[in-house]
Protein backbone atom coordinates (compact mmCIF):
# COMPACT_ATOMS: atom_id res chain seq x y z
CA UNK A 1 0.00 0.00 0.00
CA UNK A 2 2.69 2.59 0.63
CA UNK A 3 4.16 1.75 -2.75
CA UNK A 4 0.68 2.45 -4.14
CA UNK A 5 0.61 5.07 -2.12
CA UNK A 6 3.76 6.80 -3.44
CA UNK A 7 3.22 6.50 -6.79
CA UNK A 8 0.00 8.58 -6.38
CA UNK A 9 1.64 11.18 -4.73
CA UNK A 10 4.84 11.16 -7.80
CA UNK A 11 1.57 11.36 -10.35
CA UNK A 12 0.29 14.28 -8.46
CA UNK A 13 -2.65 12.22 -6.97
CA UNK A 14 -1.26 12.39 -3.93
CA UNK A 15 -4.24 14.52 -2.14
CA UNK A 16 -6.51 11.46 -2.95
CA UNK A 17 -7.55 8.72 -0.76
CA UNK A 18 -5.80 5.77 -1.75
CA UNK A 19 -7.93 2.98 -0.08
CA UNK A 20 -10.89 4.74 -2.01
CA UNK A 21 -8.85 5.15 -5.41
CA UNK A 22 -8.22 1.47 -5.34
CA UNK A 23 -11.70 0.04 -4.72
CA UNK A 24 -13.11 2.57 -7.59
CA UNK A 25 -10.09 0.57 -9.75
CA UNK A 26 -10.52 -2.91 -8.55
CA UNK A 27 -14.63 -2.36 -9.72
CA UNK A 28 -13.76 -0.68 -12.78
CA UNK A 29 -11.80 -4.14 -13.83
CA UNK A 30 -14.45 -5.99 -12.95
CA UNK A 31 -16.88 -4.49 -14.65
CA UNK A 32 -14.54 -4.60 -17.89
CA UNK A 33 -14.13 -8.22 -17.44
CA UNK A 34 -17.66 -8.90 -16.96
CA UNK A 35 -18.48 -6.64 -19.96
CA UNK A 36 -15.96 -9.31 -22.01
CA UNK A 37 -16.99 -12.18 -20.80
CA UNK A 38 -20.82 -10.70 -22.06
CA UNK A 39 -19.76 -9.47 -25.37
CA UNK A 40 -16.95 -12.75 -26.34
CA UNK A 41 -18.79 -15.97 -24.37
CA UNK A 42 -15.17 -16.77 -23.39
CA UNK A 43 -14.50 -16.43 -19.29
CA UNK A 44 -10.23 -16.78 -19.66
CA UNK A 45 -10.74 -13.31 -21.58
CA UNK A 46 -12.33 -12.07 -18.75
CA UNK A 47 -9.69 -12.94 -16.27
CA UNK A 48 -7.09 -12.13 -18.13
CA UNK A 49 -8.73 -8.64 -19.07
CA UNK A 50 -9.11 -8.03 -15.17
CA UNK A 51 -5.03 -8.69 -14.93
CA UNK A 52 -3.54 -7.26 -17.74
CA UNK A 53 -5.99 -4.34 -17.02
CA UNK A 54 -4.63 -4.09 -13.78
CA UNK A 55 -1.00 -4.58 -14.99
CA UNK A 56 -1.78 -1.83 -17.73
CA UNK A 57 -3.23 0.75 -14.88
CA UNK A 58 -0.32 0.32 -13.04
CA UNK A 59 1.90 0.82 -15.93
CA UNK A 60 -0.31 3.82 -16.92
CA UNK A 61 0.30 5.37 -13.33
CA UNK A 62 3.60 4.79 -13.42
CA UNK A 63 3.93 6.73 -17.14
CA UNK A 64 2.42 9.52 -15.30
CA UNK A 65 4.60 9.39 -12.33
CA UNK A 66 7.77 9.28 -14.29
CA UNK A 67 6.50 12.48 -17.06
CA UNK A 68 5.79 14.27 -14.25
CA UNK A 69 9.38 13.18 -12.07
CA UNK A 70 11.45 14.01 -15.24
CA UNK A 71 9.20 17.49 -15.78
CA UNK A 72 10.19 17.91 -11.71
CA UNK A 73 13.71 17.48 -12.60
CA UNK A 74 13.77 19.75 -15.50
CA UNK A 75 12.77 22.49 -13.45
CA UNK A 76 13.84 22.43 -10.61
CA UNK A 77 17.47 24.10 -10.91
CA UNK A 78 15.61 26.60 -11.72
CA UNK A 79 13.08 27.02 -8.62
CA UNK A 80 16.69 26.80 -6.65
CA UNK A 81 18.64 29.05 -8.28
CA UNK A 82 15.85 31.30 -7.86
CA UNK A 83 15.17 30.73 -4.46
CA UNK A 84 19.12 31.13 -3.94
CA UNK A 85 19.01 34.99 -5.42
CA UNK A 86 16.10 36.03 -3.45
CA UNK A 87 17.84 34.74 -0.80
CA UNK A 88 20.62 36.53 -1.22
CA UNK A 89 18.95 39.92 -1.85
CA UNK A 90 17.17 39.71 1.55
CA UNK A 91 14.00 38.70 -0.05
CA UNK A 92 11.62 36.71 2.18
CA UNK A 93 11.32 32.88 1.42
CA UNK A 94 7.02 33.38 1.54
CA UNK A 95 7.74 36.32 -0.97
CA UNK A 96 10.04 34.45 -3.08
CA UNK A 97 8.25 31.13 -3.55
CA UNK A 98 4.76 34.10 -4.79
CA UNK A 99 7.12 35.20 -7.20
CA UNK A 100 7.52 31.73 -8.32
CA UNK A 101 4.43 30.93 -8.38
CA UNK A 102 3.47 33.89 -10.89
CA UNK A 103 7.10 34.10 -13.10
CA UNK A 104 8.71 30.82 -12.93
CA UNK A 105 8.07 27.67 -14.49
CA UNK A 106 4.96 27.10 -15.88
CA UNK A 107 5.33 23.19 -14.96
CA UNK A 108 5.02 24.28 -11.24
CA UNK A 109 3.38 27.53 -11.33
CA UNK A 110 0.05 26.03 -9.85
CA UNK A 111 1.67 24.15 -7.29
CA UNK A 112 3.76 27.04 -5.91
CA UNK A 113 0.36 29.07 -5.95
CA UNK A 114 -1.45 26.80 -3.87
CA UNK A 115 1.35 26.74 -1.42
CA UNK A 116 1.65 30.60 -1.57
CA UNK A 117 -2.31 30.66 -0.65
CA UNK A 118 -1.69 28.15 2.62
CA UNK A 119 0.62 30.42 3.27
CA UNK A 120 -1.29 33.74 2.74
CA UNK A 121 -4.47 32.04 4.56
CA UNK A 122 -1.87 31.60 7.59
CA UNK A 123 -0.93 27.84 7.84
CA UNK A 124 2.54 27.45 9.80
CA UNK A 125 5.08 27.52 6.96
CA UNK A 126 6.35 23.91 8.28
CA UNK A 127 2.62 22.75 7.39
CA UNK A 128 2.81 24.37 4.27
CA UNK A 129 6.07 22.92 3.36
CA UNK A 130 4.45 19.30 4.58
CA UNK A 131 1.96 20.19 2.08
CA UNK A 132 4.44 21.04 -1.03
CA UNK A 133 6.41 17.95 -0.28
CA UNK A 134 3.18 15.57 -1.24
CA UNK A 135 2.12 17.79 -4.15
CA UNK A 136 5.70 17.58 -5.68
CA UNK A 137 6.44 14.17 -3.88
CA UNK A 138 9.91 13.83 -5.62
CA UNK A 139 13.09 12.85 -4.39
CA UNK A 140 15.10 15.89 -5.51
CA UNK A 141 12.30 18.40 -4.61
CA UNK A 142 11.92 16.59 -0.63
CA UNK A 143 15.66 17.35 -0.83
CA UNK A 144 15.45 21.66 -1.72
CA UNK A 145 12.16 21.15 1.08
CA UNK A 146 14.16 19.42 3.53
CA UNK A 147 17.04 22.07 3.35
CA UNK A 148 14.65 25.15 3.68
CA UNK A 149 13.42 23.67 6.39
CA UNK A 150 16.63 22.78 8.00
CA UNK A 151 17.48 26.33 7.19
CA UNK A 152 15.05 28.15 8.91
CA UNK A 153 15.52 26.06 12.35
CA UNK A 154 19.61 27.41 11.97
CA UNK A 155 18.40 31.28 11.20
CA UNK A 156 18.80 30.64 7.11
CA UNK A 157 23.16 30.49 7.22
CA UNK A 158 24.61 29.26 4.03
CA UNK A 159 20.93 28.74 2.30
CA UNK A 160 21.75 30.49 -0.47
CA UNK A 161 25.07 28.89 -1.35
CA UNK A 162 23.07 25.15 -0.43
CA UNK A 163 20.32 26.02 -3.05
CA UNK A 164 22.77 27.00 -5.59
CA UNK A 165 25.13 23.68 -5.26
CA UNK A 166 21.49 21.74 -4.99
CA UNK A 167 20.78 23.45 -8.30
CA UNK A 168 23.82 22.93 -9.97
CA UNK A 169 23.82 18.99 -9.20
CA UNK A 170 20.20 18.72 -10.32
CA UNK A 171 20.83 20.72 -13.64
CA UNK A 172 23.88 17.65 -14.19
CA UNK A 173 21.40 14.93 -13.31
CA UNK A 174 18.64 16.43 -15.44
CA UNK A 175 21.08 16.09 -18.36
CA UNK A 176 22.19 12.63 -17.43
CA UNK A 177 18.61 11.16 -16.99
CA UNK A 178 17.23 12.67 -20.18
CA UNK A 179 20.02 10.84 -22.19
CA UNK A 180 19.06 7.76 -20.71
CA UNK A 181 15.48 7.81 -21.00
CA UNK A 182 15.20 8.55 -24.61
CA UNK A 183 17.57 5.31 -25.68
CA UNK A 184 15.61 3.08 -22.98
CA UNK A 185 11.70 4.52 -23.55
CA UNK A 186 11.01 3.29 -26.89
CA UNK A 187 12.43 -0.63 -26.11
CA UNK A 188 9.93 -1.39 -22.95
CA UNK A 189 7.26 0.52 -24.68
CA UNK A 190 7.40 -1.62 -27.53
CA UNK A 191 7.84 -4.85 -25.63
CA UNK A 192 5.24 -3.88 -23.27
CA UNK A 193 2.78 -3.31 -25.89
CA UNK A 194 3.57 -6.77 -27.36
CA UNK A 195 2.17 -8.60 -24.70
CA UNK A 196 -1.23 -7.76 -25.67
CA UNK A 197 -1.10 -9.36 -29.13
CA UNK A 198 -2.15 -12.52 -28.11
CA UNK A 199 -5.04 -11.47 -26.65
CA UNK A 200 -6.52 -9.71 -29.28
CA UNK A 201 -5.65 -12.95 -31.42
CA UNK A 202 -7.97 -14.64 -28.93
CA UNK A 203 -10.72 -12.73 -28.83
CA UNK A 204 -10.78 -12.42 -32.79
CA UNK A 205 -10.36 -16.26 -32.96
CA UNK A 206 -13.14 -16.64 -30.22
CA UNK A 207 -16.12 -15.03 -32.22
CA UNK A 208 -16.35 -18.36 -33.60
CA UNK A 209 -19.00 -20.84 -31.64
CA UNK A 210 -16.45 -23.78 -32.59
CA UNK A 211 -12.95 -21.56 -31.15
CA UNK A 212 -15.29 -20.50 -28.10
CA UNK A 213 -16.19 -23.66 -27.15
CA UNK A 214 -12.67 -25.38 -27.26
CA UNK A 215 -11.85 -22.25 -25.48
CA UNK A 216 -13.84 -22.52 -22.53
CA UNK A 217 -12.99 -26.36 -22.06
CA UNK A 218 -10.70 -27.48 -19.37
CA UNK A 219 -7.74 -27.70 -21.30
CA UNK A 220 -8.48 -24.24 -23.17
CA UNK A 221 -9.08 -22.64 -19.96
CA UNK A 222 -5.53 -24.46 -18.65
CA UNK A 223 -3.78 -23.32 -22.02
CA UNK A 224 -5.02 -19.78 -21.44
CA UNK A 225 -4.57 -19.26 -17.98
CA UNK A 226 -0.83 -20.42 -18.78
CA UNK A 227 -0.49 -17.92 -21.17
CA UNK A 228 -1.83 -15.46 -19.07
CA UNK A 229 0.70 -16.47 -16.46
CA UNK A 230 3.62 -16.56 -19.11
CA UNK A 231 2.22 -12.39 -19.88
CA UNK A 232 2.12 -11.25 -16.93
CA UNK A 233 5.92 -12.64 -15.76
CA UNK A 234 7.37 -11.28 -18.96
CA UNK A 235 5.81 -8.06 -17.73
CA UNK A 236 7.62 -8.24 -14.38
CA UNK A 237 10.82 -9.27 -15.99
CA UNK A 238 10.47 -6.29 -18.05
CA UNK A 239 10.04 -3.91 -15.57
CA UNK A 240 12.63 -5.46 -13.26
CA UNK A 241 15.40 -5.33 -16.38
CA UNK A 242 14.77 -2.17 -18.10
CA UNK A 243 13.87 0.29 -14.80
CA UNK A 244 16.74 3.00 -14.68
CA UNK A 245 17.16 3.68 -11.16
CA UNK A 246 15.81 6.73 -9.72
CA UNK A 247 16.71 8.35 -6.46
CA UNK A 248 14.75 7.55 -3.64
CA UNK A 249 12.44 9.12 -1.36
CA UNK A 250 14.19 9.36 1.52
CA UNK A 251 12.14 12.38 3.04
CA UNK A 252 9.05 10.99 1.85
CA UNK A 253 6.06 11.98 4.23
Amino acid sequence: MRWFKLKLQAAGLGHLMPMRLLGFWLVGLFVVAAVLVRITGLVAVGFAAFFLGAALSVELLAMRARGRENTLVAVLPQICESLSSAVNTGLDLQVAFGDLAVAGPKQTRASLAAFSELLNRGVQFEQALDWLKVELSQADADQMIELIRLSRTSGGIGLASNLARLGEALRKQAALNGELSAKQGWVTGTAKLALATPWLTVVMLGSRPENARIYNSNLGMLALGAGLLMCLGAYAVINAVSGLPRPKRVFAA
